[in-house]
């Protein structure tokens, strides 16, 4: 009885503890308040958190991370350029938020961190015209780039994030330009900088201009006050206000090997008058890097299974297949642990001969609606045995010397015949 009454207890408390292991990641407790928010990992493109993300939005100023990014396409850091009037006398006096005279000469690399830090107006229009001759031809470049890089629900009319009813995006098209934008070395550099001292120029011989970036989730005097807005894992990226548009959020952390890409858009305040976007910002990555993991599925190499080639020789025959690349998925707490099978296919009449490291199949795994793959190689090289043609061939001759016999008795058996009949 007790024995029965152990083993009762012992398995009810299996069941609650793979409960508890595979418990589903619940996302709507999360309570996002923001008109749109995305939170992906880049590597896969998987989504850990959505909503809203592809219905059109104000960007306001996270607009400079496409700006950025043609600059870096289409310039060099070292270029040297030259303010012009139009430039400067375009920005209306509520939207400066940089001092720059006409005339000054500033090379890109500046006008980058002038751009991305205090986020200044005024540089955006000085690299559209340095790149594309105008503000107007700019927007036309900024378009067919978004475009290219499939964009789904984005427009732009100007470099900076002026309102403008055609100026629009939405959550998922700006990861798409943040991703874009993250490949270059000097973009990851500028946006995770605190502060910035553009020194004078031949226009403006005053002491260093000091600027401090907008972005709050980058900075560690944040945490100091009652709205604690810094992210100790943040690196980046760009913020964007407008009455419109209201808060806007485009940002990157990495922990544990783990980037994430997180962008909120159209965000308002508490009930304590905090930034929501700062708050939900870090909220959405705590509960990624709560419940997310990368898990390594295959090792590059390793041996995946031993297969047999039927046309090759007892040496070589049984070959080993091996995973070519590793196989690293994200997985959430319910397939942390769990059994994944794979689906493998190999070529068809695979048959010897094969040479080592030839590609003869592929395995793939699908995981939460993403797939992550791999080629299947041989080990080793497969030699083709030739001991079937030998029997074959053997067999030949044998047939061929037996009609022969039999075609030789045959005759004597006539001569004997005829000689009779004489």
């Amino acid at each position: 009885m007790r024995r029965k009454i152990f083993l009762t207890t012992f398995f009810i408390f299996l069941l609650f503890s793979f409960q508890s292991i595979f418990a589903q990641v619940d996302t709507s407790k999360l309570n996002i308040t923001s008109g749109a928010a995305l939170l992906i990992e880049p590597s896969t493109n998987k989504i850990i958190y959505e909503k809203n993300s592809k219905e059109k939005m104000y960007p306001a100023s996270t607009t400079k991370i496409m700006t950025a990014l043609l600059t870096l396409e289409n310039c060099k850091l070292t270029d040297v350029v030259t303010v012009s009037q139009k430039a400067v006398s375009s920005i209306t006096p509520d939207y400066a938020t940089v001092f720059i005279n006409p005339g000054e000469e500033l090379t890109v690399e500046q006008l980058l961190n002038v751009l991305l830090i205090p986020s200044g107006n005024v540089a955006g229009n000085i690299l559209a015209e340095h790149i594309s001759g105008s503000i107007e031809n700019f927007a036309d470049l900024m378009n067919k780039r978004a475009q290219e890089l499939g964009c789904i629900n984005t427009h732009f009319t100007n470099s900076y994030g002026f309102h403008d009813d055609n100026h629009y995006t939405c959550a998922y098209d700006l990861y798409l330009i943040s991703k874009e934008a993250m490949k270059y070395d000097a973009f990851r550099e500028i946006v995770k900088k605190t502060e910035y001292y553009l020194p004078p120029t031949n226009n403006y011989k005053k002491e260093d201009r000091n600027y401090r970036t907008t972005n709050y989730l980058i900075r560690p005097d944040s945490s100091k006050s009652s709205d604690n807005y810094y992210y100790e894992y943040a690196i980046g990226i760009k913020t964007g206000y407008t009455s419109q548009a209201k808060n806007c959020l485009v940002s990157a952390a990495t922990k544990d090997g783990l980037e994430l890409y997180c962008i909120i858009l159209g965000a308002g305040t508490n009930p304590q008058g905090l930034d929501q976007r700062y708050l939900e910002t870090k909220k959405l990555y705590d509960f990624a890097y709560d419940n997310y993991f990368f898990r390594t599925l295959r090792e590059e190499n390793s041996v995946f299974r031993q297969i047999e080639i039927s046309n090759a020789t007892n040496k070589t025959k049984n070959l080993d297949v091996l995973v070519k690349d590793n196989i690293t998925a994200l997985v959430d707490s319910d397939n942390l642990y769990a059994t994944i099978p794979p689906t493998t296919k190999f070529k068809e009449n695979l048959e010897a001969p094969i040479k080592k490291g030839e590609v003869i199949g592929s395995i793939q795994y699908v995981i939460d609606g993403v797939t992550y793959e791999s080629d299947l190689i041989a080990a080793n090289d497969v030699e083709k045995s030739y001991f079937i043609y030998f029997v074959i061939g053997f067999g030949i001759i044998i047939f061929i010397i037996l009609i022969l016999f039999i075609r030789s008795k045959l005759s004597r058996k006539k001569v004997k015949y005829r000689n009779y009949r004489l």
